[in-house]
């Protein structure tokens, strides 16, 4: 995937604005929230669990990709209306976002506490943001079960967990 910030002349009501924004602005606030919230936690007894950087280039468009390497995130469109509502010659598009933030570890409370963690980052890198013509926020967080990853060796078993942040964006934009 090409990592050059996302510039678009399309009509920003379409979803995959939105999606390609929202992945954007988690590629340019994710990894310094996820420093914050490290330094954070680091002098505190008995929670250690350092969040990991998402790469730039693990930030993917379909949940049917297995990627080879953790962290990983996943937005993903789940539904898009119009609003009708607004004056002749504008256009709203409100889109329900499925950010699926994955991880693994080999020790389970460690993951369970990154995941947290990481919902916290992702919550501060897009709630209440804009980008070009789009406006982010956070509608809720599901955190899945953990569950074994596939692969490996015998002598050691990597557990997966992820957090589903679901995001609510708004694209705006007048003709």
């Amino acid at each position: 995937m090409d990592n050059a910030p996302f510039t678009t002349s399309l009509p920003t009501q379409l979803v995959e604005t939105a999606v390609q924004e929202l992945i954007e602005l988690m590629r340019q606030r994710y990894n310094s929230e996820v420093d914050r919230i490290n330094a954070a936690y680091a002098e505190v007894p008995g929670v250690k669990a350092n969040v990991s950087h998402i790469p730039l280039n693990s930030y993917h468009i379909s949940e049917v990709i297995e990627p080879l390497m953790l962290p990983a995130c996943f937005v993903i469109a789940e539904r898009s209306e119009q609003d009708l509502s607004g004056a002749q010659n504008f256009e709203h598009g409100v889109h329900t976002l499925l950010m699926v933030l994955l991880h693994s570890d080999i020790e389970i409370t460690r993951m369970v506490r990154a995941t947290w963690r990481m919902a916290v980052a992702a919550y501060r890198s897009v709630h209440d943001k804009a980008y070009n013509n789009s406006y982010f926020y956070v509608r809720g967080f599901d955190y899945s079960p953990l569950y074994r990853r596939a692969g490996g060796d015998a002598n050691s078993v990597n557990f997966a967990k992820d957090v589903v942040v679901r995001v609510e964006a708004h694209t705006r934009e007048s003709f």
